[in-house]
């Protein structure tokens, strides 16, 4: 995998933006802040900057320009529920109008790529809506989903589709009948962040998600993906090349930090990147395409980093051709190379030479020199710092922390390097490293070097990136033995008050960090149909402090006692003691607790209280400690639509109707349902032998016409479904099941499906054994 800097690269560290915009042209870049609009002319983005001042306290969500050249000054922006429509004319942005319909905050918005008064926003509050700029007091259609939309993505190669995002699950539209979707598709577990059309098939999209992957689709067929890439965190975008067959992604990391890379992937080959733009020290937020003029061979890629930094990347020939794209034009370099080699014995041999000449100069193009791979190293890696970054002298100095020991590693490049000639490297300890530790870190920067220069890459930062991770694990494991000293030397001018002392945390605290801190309250509902609660107490609700984020505080607070408790005893018995067990470096949450509201009433205390209130205290009066509310466990049968105790005594006996419903009667008045002592009085007259018809079609009224008949077992059965009452409607469908004629659907349909020939049903035979009747 080739990586490469950013060829221009411009800090607007005031503006605190969220989110970036680039016109269709390809000249203008909007940047919206809080109090500030930046509009960077990408000709000269160091110089060319107008800043228009905002009047709102509230951040913009999302931005986007017009896709149409007529009209590329207008721009849209979303903050809040509201929509607006600006208008830019190379020094002023006017605001033409202001739609507002959402209920919750706009998630995002898509131009229409075929209607240039057309715009898509998607919100939290279930709602998709399509406006008409010419008419921005309502919306000219909405589509409604049951959960929020978190995108929504105009196809580019038809007009009639557009895709939403809800949650793992995506909604293909169809503008012109928005009552249902076209597709609805399970596409991950976890959130979709983006969504992409192709923009040469129809049929193809893409997703990125938050269980760290990313996948292909096809509406017609969307069973199965079409393919998919998988990165070790979330995936923030993906979104297809203009050029071949690629994909760029983003990935936001949440456990680890140094992710803040993009990567190119070839999509017919996605076991891993074919390319990573190097340069931001903080996650992508947003990234676009500028528009290439004609007679350009290259593309450039613009994108906004947390870390407020412009950059704008040169996509060359050689990188695009790693997706796939055959460019039309060859460089000097490759038409020489083949001129060279003119005259093969045949076609072959041709084509052999050709594609060596085209991967050598991909080769040699795809590797950094020295300097620039200097200039692009990230110097803001956790643990690490660098202190020497020399290219004449060819040689880095990186000094590495972690715990009480410290490592300093010198590299050195040789001439050819990357070439298939790794660096050397020197390790030195000045903390007193153990031997066994440094030929461990050696080997991890030894393979981690060869791996890279056997593909002619550069290794500096995967280098320094994975000797820190391993120096990280190796003094973790050291600190974890117990034959390794706990507390630092004892200070030579140490007294009790002494407050430069720092106690270590304990091996648990660094365990502990990822895990966050238990609830101390909450409601949940189990499958039995009981409510559990549980909260904190009214004394720990006093606690003005928050409650920590992660378990190692609960670690951290364990070791500052211990410190506190020693530094109030006399001389230094603190360190004569053996290390804290396992049970002294835990802490329980009503531990915490306690301390805490030890601490909010000692803050406004003076000494004087605090000792008068000690000696009020009786000495045989035990201390009391901040307690947890017990759980308490609810009983939430009675607001089920089910009933249990029913459920268990109801009898369901076909062969002896009266005798069924006599009991079930019994029961049902029990708990208390008078609606159903009714509903079973009922029944024995509706299935009684007597309304059944003769056996001659033209002797007396059918069943299904009699009042009791299939009229009342229809208004009986649309009742119980409109008030969800399950149980009594399968009850319903059991007593009056007829194993030959039996028709579910229609007793549950509308009415209208339900007005069929009474003649027809009452042909029916019904066998003398029968006791009850065929409702249809």
């Amino acid at each position: 995998m080739s990586q490469w800097g950013g060829n221009i690269s411009v800090d607007f560290g005031d503006l605190q933006a969220n989110t970036m915009g680039v016109d269709c042209l390809g000249k203008w870049a909007i940047l919206p802040g809080r109090r500030v609009l930046a509009m960077v002319n990408l000709d000269d983005p160091t110089e060319n900057v107008h800043r228009l001042t905002r009047t709102s306290k509230y951040d913009i969500s999302c931005v986007q320009w017009n896709p149409h050249a007529s009209h590329a000054h207008l721009f849209s922006t979303a903050c809040m529920q509201k929509l607006e429509l600006w208008a830019w004319d190379d020094s002023f942005a006017k605001q033409v109008c202001s739609m507002k319909a959402h209920s919750r905050n706009i998630s995002n918005i898509d131009w229409s790529p075929f209607d240039v008064n057309v715009i898509a926003s998607c919100s939290v509050d279930t709602f998709t809506m399509l406006w008409d700029v010419r008419d921005p007091k309502r919306p000219t259609a909405s589509c409604q989903s049951v959960c929020g939309a978190s995108q929504v993505k105009w196809n580019k190669v038809t007009n009639n589709l557009f895709a939403t995002a809800h949650e793992g699950d995506v909604r293909i539209w169809d503008p012109r009948k928005l009552n249902q979707p076209v597709v609805y598709l399970t596409a991950h577990l976890s959130k979709i962040h983006c969504i992409d059309w192709n923009h040469l098939n129809e049929q193809r999209f893409s997703t990125a998600s938050h269980d760290c992957s990313a996948k292909f689709w096809e509406y017609t067929d969307h069973r199965q993906d079409k393919g998919m890439l998988k990165s070790g965190s979330p995936v923030w975008r993906a979104r297809f090349t203009p050029f071949g067959d690629g994909l760029i992604t983003v990935v936001m990391s949440t456990l680890r930090r140094g992710e803040n890379s993009l990567y190119m992937w070839n999509n017919m080959n996605l076991k891993a990147p074919v390319h990573q733009f190097v340069g931001h020290t903080d996650v992508v937020m947003e990234f676009a395409w500028r528009k290439k003029d004609e007679g350009e061979r290259d593309y450039e890629l613009v994108t906004w980093s947390r870390d407020q930094n412009l950059k704008i990347w040169q996509v060359d020939p050689v990188l695009q051709r790693l997706c796939g794209h055959d460019a039309v034009d060859c460089s000097e370099n490759e038409t020489t190379l083949i001129e060279l080699n003119e005259t093969p014995k045949d076609n072959s041999q041709e084509a052999t030479v050709a594609s060596i000449s085209i991967n050598s100069i991909q080769s040699d193009q795809r590797t950094m020199t020295l300097s620039q791979e200097f200039s692009l190293v990230n110097k803001y890696i956790p643990n690490v710092t660098i202190e020497k970054l020399d290219s004449e002298e060819r040689q880095c100095s990186v000094s590495i922390s972690g715990g009480k020991h410290k490592a300093d590693v010198t590299i050195s490049f040789p001439m050819n390097y990357p070439n298939i000639a790794p660096p050397c490297f020197e390790i030195a300890s000045p903390t007193g490293l153990s031997t066994s530790l440094i030929k461990k870190l050696h080997r991890v920067l030894t393979d981690t070097s060869q791996k890279s220069v056997k593909k002619n890459l550069n290794c500096l930062e995967p280098c320094i990136r994975q000797v820190a991770t391993a120096f990280e694990n190796m003094t973790l494991e050291e600190r974890k033995t117990p034959d390794t000293d706990v507390f630092p030397p004892i200070p030579t001018s140490y007294h009790p008050q002494h407050t430069g002392y720092i106690q270590p945390l304990p091996f648990s605290a660094y365990q502990d960090f990822q895990i966050p801190f238990p609830r101390t309250c909450g409601a949940q509902f189990n499958s039995a149909g009981l409510l559990v609660l549980f909260a904190r107490s009214k004394e720990a609700n006093k606690i003005s402090e928050k409650t920590p984020k992660a378990l190692s505080e609960l670690a951290t607070m364990s070791s500052t006692n211990r410190v506190r408790n020693s530094q109030s005893s006399s001389g230094f018995a603190m360190y004569s003691r053996s290390p804290p067990t396992p049970k002294q470096e835990r802490m329980s949450v009503g531990q915490w607790y306690t301390i805490q509201s030890k601490r909010q009433r000692t803050k406004s205390r003076t000494f004087k209280d605090l000792q008068e209130a000690k000696d009020k205290v009786p000495k045989d009066k035990k201390k009391k400690s901040v307690k947890l509310e017990p759980v308490r466990v609810y009983d939430t049968l009675c607001l089920l639509r089910v009933n249990r105790e029913l459920g268990e005594k109801y009898r369901l006996d076909t062969g002896n109707i009266p005798a069924m419903c006599e009991h079930n009667k019994l029961e049902a008045a029990a708990v208390g349902r008078k609606d159903l002592v009714r509903l079973w009085s009922l029944i024995p007259v509706m299935c009684s032998p007597n309304l059944a018809p003769s056996p001659n079609p033209d002797d007396g009224t059918p069943w299904a016409q009699r009042p009791f008949g299939r009229n009342m077992l229809q208004s009986l059965m649309e009742h119980y479904r409109k008030t969800f009452d399950v149980q009594t409607l399968a009850m319903l469908i059991c007593v009056f099941w007829d194993r030959r004629h039996f028709n579910l659907q229609a007793i549950t349909s509308s009415g209208q499906s339900l007005k069929k020939s009474a003649s027809k049903v009452s042909l029916d035979y019904v066998p003398a054994n029968k006791t009850f009747m065929n409702p249809l």
